[in-house]
């Protein structure tokens, strides 16, 4: 901050890691991409789960790679199974559980194993505290060994491999504050006095990190450009309101005949996220004996990407009355019709109609409307989107209250077992020979993938959404001062990008040297 540029770095909508580390790596929205959470969805037609193998758009390490330039991604979710690069890969979440063929090319794992160990996964394999052997210590020393590993990963593939773009993701960050915001924020309802004067678990992360990006910045060059980024920001999350429950009760989702709400989902709920000494001793007990460890090793070793919210999504799915049903919820906050049927007109009341009784759900705690941002498909990604968009996008209390899929006789669950949540506004720092000293700047995550283009002086595809942040270049550098280039119909870039590959490799002859000249 003290040498370049920063400020807040706008996330996608919703500002989930999927699809925001997409829109990061394409800087095109969610729209042009067809991916609006971990899931497709276009009701009554089941859902699945994305993974990269589904992916069909070029990131920027495709875009530079056709221009002759290697890459080196590590750690960036979605990323797993690793396609084939020009540089290296370390696929990132959600590679499953025990798997070994997350690195590209397949022989860079045993490169990295000796820094590692055998037993390092992209994914940390923490859960929250209340469900691991060492409660909060025990998480806490899983998220530094991870962040060290990946450090190291990163440090070794600088100075082993020649990259002209190096992208490294420190998921620490994320899972401390989803699982003990509640620790640090006293205006938490579930911060304790005890806990004042204590060590901050969540700024003691944060320090781990810089520590960790001030070890990887000795291995780099010092007229290196520097971007540290997040794809989302954080604040504190108070519990779940169960969507699919309220739309049940608005008459817009239907059970199949004979099929009720019972209470036994509740109890499972209360055993997993309840205050009640009864409910979180028996956590305790379970953690102690690595009970929830081991359910998590199973289920990731068995079924591959896993997606807890999907899997109870799934079994909800089975049981809805199709015909019935008009619109469904998913995880995201995000509300899907079911057009099937559906006339323009039945399409619009209905969503107003929706709409209409979103603006009545009140807050538990203060009785006040609580859903403070509602937007249409339309009005986010166009009006032709790719893949099925969700038809209503919606934040309660700016995301302190966020959705559960399943059904409950009541609609809020409060508190949660996590305490933190994604919020809009990440952040955004640049330095470099060419950037701003201490100046403020402010983007959005689309901005990213352009402006690294612009750096690189790589054509940007035209199809992307994001501008170049040329406020972040000084007014007298050749960044500030250099027409933004975009990729058009001719393949001479191409055409230049295979030649310069072709000399790097010294697959290009003397002659065709001469002729290129």
């Amino acid at each position: 901050m003290s040498e370049g540029t920063f400020g807040d770095l706008t996330s996608t909508l919703p500002p989930w890691t999927c699809p925001a580390w997409l829109s990061f790596a394409t800087g095109k929205n969610p729209g042009k991409l067809g991916v609006y959470g971990w899931d497709y969805i276009d009701p009554p037609d089941p859902t699945s789960l994305f993974d990269w193998s589904v992916f069909k758009f070029n990131p920027i390490w495709e875009i530079i790679g056709r221009a002759g330039m290697k890459s080196a991604v590590i750690g960036l979710p979605l990323t797993y199974p690793p396609k084939p690069v020009d540089g290296v890969l370390v696929s990132g979440f959600p590679a499953p559980a025990g798997k070994k063929d997350y690195t590209y090319p397949p022989e860079l794992l045993h490169e990295i194993e000796p820094l590692v160990g055998q037993g390092y996964g992209p994914e940390p394999g923490v859960t929250n505290p209340e469900f691991m052997r060492g409660g909060v210590s025990g998480f806490m020393r899983t998220l530094e060994a991870h962040t060290q590993k990946t450090a190291a990963i990163t440090r070794h593939i600088l100075k082993h491999h020649s990259v002209d773009l190096a992208i490294s993701v420190f998921v620490a960050t994320d899972r401390v504050q989803h699982n003990l915001w509640h620790m640090m924020d006293e205006s938490h309802p579930r911060f304790e006095q005890k806990w004042l004067g204590r060590a901050n678990p969540v700024l003691t992360v944060y320090r781990q990190i810089d520590r960790a990006v001030s070890s990887v910045l000795e291995a780099v060059e010092t007229d290196t450009n520097v971007i540290i980024m997040s794809d989302h920001g954080f604040g504190a999350f108070h519990g779940m309101f169960y969507i699919n429950a309220w739309l049940m009760q608005q008459g817009f989702l239907a059970l199949k005949p004979g099929l009720t709400v019972g209470h036994k989902a509740g109890f499972i709920d209360r055993l997993l996220n309840s205050d009640a000494p009864i409910f979180s001793g028996a956590r305790k007990a379970a953690a102690g004996i690595g009970l929830f460890e081991l359910a998590k090793r199973i289920r990731g070793k068995d079924s591959g990407l896993v997606s807890p919210e999907l899997e109870s999504f799934s079994r909800l799915y089975g049981l809805i009355d199709w015909p019935k049903t008009k619109a469904i919820g998913l995880e995201g906050d995000r509300i899907y019709l079911n057009r099937r049927g559906m006339s323009t007109g039945e399409y619009g009341k209905t969503r107003d109609d929706i709409i209409a009784g979103l603006k009545r759900i009140t807050d538990p705690a203060s009785g006040e409307p609580v859903v403070n941002a509602i937007h249409t498909c339309d009005e986010i990604y166009g009006e032709s989107p790719l893949g099925r968009a969700p038809d209503i996008l919606f934040a309660m209390s700016d995301y302190t209250y966020q959705q559960k899929l399943g059904l409950s006789p009541e609609l809020w669950q409060i508190p949660f077992r996590l305490s933190g949540g994604h919020r809009l506004e990440g952040l955004l720092m640049m330095k470099g020979p060419q950037v701003k000293s201490r100046a403020r700047l402010n983007g959005r995550i689309i901005d990213v993938a352009p402006t690294i283009l612009h750096m690189l002086d790589v054509p940007i595809p035209v199809t992307v959404d994001g501008v170049v942040l040329k406020g972040a270049f000084r007014e007298d550098s050749d960044l500030y001062g250099r027409d933004v280039r975009h990729q058009g119909s001719d393949t001479r870039e191409a055409l230049r990008g295979k030649i310069r590959g072709l000399r790097q490799t010294g697959k290009l002859s003397v002659q065709e040297r001469m002729t290129d000249g």
